[in-house]
């Protein structure tokens, strides 16, 4: 297959060594609900700056409006054994500047150490050395300590903060803005 655009390679199912990325657009219907589930697991949502329920419709509407958008991917990783490890996205794509946003968030079912930094890993390969970005960048509660943590150790530097940018349930929160070059990731 002829990859015409940037578009084209990320709406593609992509491998690397042993894991792959399913694009969301991609899933089968069952597949499409498993994510949904994932996202509404309350140690996920807690985490999440919309941390509300997500209903079906809504989150199949979301899924199907992704074929049309050219800023936003979102990737279910797997490795060979079709153990899944969680999502990846890279957001608000902007290949004029070389720069994107990430999302990340593991199955919260999957009992494996290290699986933050493979979803990191394939993240970093995925906009780094298969997109060609400059820099990745990330907002996260404050509050967040193991996400935070994660991001420090995969290289990830505090940028800035966002004060009092985050209302969960009534309490005002800190958004921490991470950022990373491509020169500082590791993705091997």
């Amino acid at each position: 297959m002829i990859i015409n655009s940037i578009n084209d390679l990320l709406i593609e199912n992509i491998t690397i060594n042993k894991y792959s990325l399913i694009n969301f657009i991609n899933l089968d219907a069952d597949e499409k609900l498993e994510i949904l589930k994932w996202r509404n697991d309350e140690n996920i949502r807690k985490w999440m700056f919309s941390d509300k329920i997500i209903e079906s419709e809504s989150h199949l509407n979301f899924i199907e409006n992704l074929k049309n958008d050219r800023k936003n991917y979102y990737w279910r990783l797997s490795d060979n054994n079709n153990v899944k490890y969680g999502v990846i996205s890279i957001n608000k794509l902007d290949m004029n500047n070389q720069n994107s946003y990430l999302g990340i968030y593991k199955n919260p079912y999957l009992d494996k150490k290290g699986a933050g930094i493979i979803l990191m890993k394939s993240l970093f390969y995925a906009a780094f050395k298969m997109l060609g970005l400059h820099t990745l960048k990330l907002e996260v509660a404050a509050d967040n300590e193991r996400a935070i943590n994660l991001y420090l150790k995969t290289g990830f530097h505090e940028e800035g903060r966002l004060r009092e940018f985050l209302d969960k349930n009534g309490r005002r929160l800190d958004a921490v803005v991470m950022g990373i070059t491509s020169r500082e990731a590791d993705y091997e």
